[in-house]
């Protein structure tokens, strides 16, 4: 990500013609990684060399959805699609859609395991729960979402059906007078290699999905990213109250 020319850092520079501009002497690279262009530079100087072959970047496969810009790194070209995901669409009327982002000190595959954890519900979300059941999935077909992870041999599925023993948080009065109270939650994860979408539903009823992803920094230093797109029902009173209270 520094500039070939004196080593400037490249994403302090802007997007220029559809190229990164270095922020240092503006030396322009394009999406191949080549640099096209140093300001005086061109053909009426003739004393100049033409732009060097070896000045360019290094490429990396890039996409950008659900807000996201997402890099693939490892081998010239993905070995599976981006998960799909149609409530976390932009033009998708159905959901309002919030980001998060954590840093945090947690391994990558710690992270990914914690997806997946039942057990820390109660002591660490203070879910009070009497039972619950983990379940895994090795037929994607109930799920056409997850069909293109599931033929790259990508996808990983499992569900999560917690019994509640009464509503919880600090907010329990306002949501028995408000008629939120539920005895059911039920989570289905699609795993996918780095990240989950998580489906959560109370007594049967979809609330909102969560996409779950992780961006290592360096070594003992990653980023949690998290999109919520949280199902629109009722009026912003309930959505309110469905934010505080799922813990969003």
């Amino acid at each position: 990500r520094h500039c070939s020319h004196l080593g400037a850092n490249l994403a302090d520079g802007r997007v220029k013609d559809g190229c990164i501009q270095c922020p240092f002497h503006h030396w322009r690279y394009d999406e191949q990684g080549q640099c096209v262009h140093i300001p005086g530079h061109n053909q009426a100087v003739l004393r100049l060399e033409p732009v060097p072959r070896g000045a360019r970047q290094p490429t990396l496969v890039t996409v950008e959805r659900y807000g996201y810009v997402w890099v693939w790194y490892g081998s010239p070209q993905p070995l599976h699609p981006l998960p799909e995901i149609a409530a976390a669409d932009v033009d998708n009327g159905d959901f309002m859609h919030l980001h998060f982002a954590f840093e945090t000190t947690t391994a990558v595959l710690r992270i990914v395991e914690n997806f997946y954890d039942a057990q820390h519900a109660t002591p660490v979300h203070a879910l009070p729960i009497s039972a619950f059941e983990l379940k895994l999935f090795d037929d994607w077909r109930r799920w056409p979402e997850v069909e293109s992870l599931a033929r790259a041999g990508a996808w990983f599925g499992a569900g999560i059906d917690f019994t509640v023993n009464r509503y919880f948080g600090p907010l329990g009065m306002l949501s028995r007078a408000l008629g939120l109270n539920m005895s059911q939650m039920n989570l289905h994860f699609d795993g996918y290699p780095g990240g989950c979408v998580m489906t959560v539903a109370l007594d049967g009823n979809v609330k909102y999905k969560l996409l779950q992803c992780v961006t290592p920094v360096s070594d003992g230093k990653n980023v949690m990213h998290m999109l919520i797109s949280i199902k629109k029902v009722g009026g912003a009173l309930r959505r309110a109250t469905d934010f505080v209270l799922f813990g969003l």
